[in-house]
């Protein structure tokens, strides 16, 4: 965690580190209890990875 808030800045790491948090909750959801996504639960997971990844590899402003 260390090295993303040096690499990255800490906003961009701690909003790596929820989307990896919710990925891991929804996949035991998914395999282990059995939940099933609605359309718009979807949409906004890859809305959740899709906003990090710009705020991620977008311009740093250096």
């Amino acid at each position: 965690m260390l090295r993303l808030v040096r690499d990255f800045g800490m906003a961009s790491a701690f909003s790596l580190s929820a989307v990896i948090q919710l990925l891991a909750v929804n996949v035991i959801a998914l395999t282990v209890f059995g939940e099933r996504l609605s359309t718009v639960q979807t949409a906004g997971i890859v809305l959740a990875i899709l906003a990090v990844g710009l705020m991620t590899l977008g311009p740093t402003g250096k």
